[in-house]
């Protein structure tokens, strides 16, 4: 019986035949012997196409052109949607909230931290543990008012900015 050889064809010309992602050609045409072309190998037709029909697409690690392109056209799509809900201000970008976080928290702990520095010389007039919890617990208490109502403030400016 005499040999049947096809026509020689390289990877790029298989996936084009076939509707196959190139890497799949690739790897279905592991281990089938190959003619040197200058630096491409080429596959016989006869050999690689029934290979890439019967096998292809089959199996874990294996791409199928259509299934590539659906996932490409979902994960861009979700990009375009993630580009128009910045655009609109209902999704903001982690570094900005990074930072703005870092700022805020910084800024409530320095206050926090400052509270017993701004009592001291109240609480060195007396002796008398009920004053000085009431002096301590009103001095937070302002501490946090202050804080909460520059957040306020930040926000309402923040506001009108978007506006």
């Amino acid at each position: 019986m005499a040999d049947q050889t096809g026509v020689l064809c390289n990877i790029t010309e298989l996936a084009k035949l076939t509707g196959r992602a190139r890497e799949t050609c690739k790897k279905l045409m592991e281990g089938l012997e190959s003619h040197q072309d200058g630096q491409s190998k080429r596959y016989d037709s006869h050999l690689a196409l029934p290979r890439i029909y019967e096998i292809g697409g089959q199996g874990e690690g294996y791409y199928n052109l259509n299934v590539e392109r659906a996932r490409l056209s979902h994960h861009q799509a979700n990009i375009t949607s993630l580009k128009e809900q910045v655009e609109t201000g209902s999704l903001i970008p982690a570094e900005e909230v990074d930072k703005n976080w870092e700022g805020m928290t910084m800024n409530w702990k320095a206050r926090v931290l400052g509270i017993p520095a701004n009592v001291v010389h109240e609480l060195s007039q007396t002796n008398d543990m009920h004053e000085i919890m009431e002096i301590l617990k009103h001095a937070i208490n302002d501490t946090f008012l202050e804080l909460i109502q520059e957040e306020n403030d930040s926000n309402k400016e923040l506001a009108t900015q978007d506006n």
